[in-house]
């Protein structure tokens, strides 16, 4: 405690500009640290990244690929998104790949460490040393560049949601649990091994933040009826 106080005294930081300087941190750690191993094997494509890469090369054509080839599940949208602008800039290379997908990890880890930061009352040390261990965990090395066809949108999409229900200060409005229902419909379609947590996430994030039971269960309802209701359409 006393060293964040002091940290803070001398450098004298405002909370935006400590935001600030995480997000520029995210993402700068992050490119350095992941491009450090640009000559490994980290990035290699491997099948479902190539399939990935085709449906990008496919929307630059005039099509609108919504799932992962041969699947009615993997909602991968918002992945090929950026992949087709990573083609149309850098061609038909790895890079085109690989760099749209770490930026969306990336965008990730700075709506987690935003939420670390407000979670631990603006405490900047902590939010870093949670950043550092984020970027240089071992598991994220590969995955965080990995384009399987809805994986890092069920992460960015969650992230998203935890970030919304702890920060956002418009938890009271109806439009907010609708966007929360969309956004774990869009979850469960992409990676459904993310919806569980998130969803669980939904449930206790506002009670642990002192909202009673009974004057949630109307938002709970909106956003899942509003979730089956992007579900069904999809």
């Amino acid at each position: 405690m006393n060293v964040e106080l002091n940290i803070r005294a001398h450098l004298n930081l405002s909370d935006r500009s400590q935001r600030i300087i995480l997000i520029a941190l995210c993402v700068t750690l992050t490119l350095l640290y992941r491009f450090l191993f640009y000559k490994t094997n980290v990035f290699y494509l491997d099948g479902d990244e190539a399939v990935v890469g085709l449906m990008g090369i496919d929307m630059l054509s005039g099509e609108f690929p919504l799932y992962f080839y041969g699947q009615t599940y993997g909602f991968s949208l918002v992945e090929v998104l950026p992949i087709a602008l990573g083609i149309s800039l850098f061609g038909t290379t790895v890079l085109a790949v690989k760099l749209p997908m770490l930026l969306m990890w990336c965008a990730s880890l700075v709506l987690l460490v935003l939420t670390t930061h407000h979670l631990t009352k603006k405490n900047f040390v902590m939010s870093t040393l949670v950043m550092l261990v984020l970027i240089t965990l071992p598991t994220w090395m590969v995955w965080s560049m990995k384009a399987r066809g809805g994986y890092l949108t069920a992460l960015l999409f969650s992230s998203l949601v935890i970030y919304l229900l702890v920060v956002s200060r418009y938890k009271s409005n109806n439009w907010f649990w609708g966007l929360i229902g969309v956004l774990l419909a869009l979850i469960y379609e992409a990676q459904p091994l993310w919806f569980p947590t998130t969803l669980l996430s939904v449930i206790l994030l506002p009670i642990i933040n002192g909202v009673m039971p009974n004057k949630l269960v109307g938002k709970w309802g909106l956003a899942l009826l509003t979730g089956l209701i992007i579900w069904l359409c999809l």
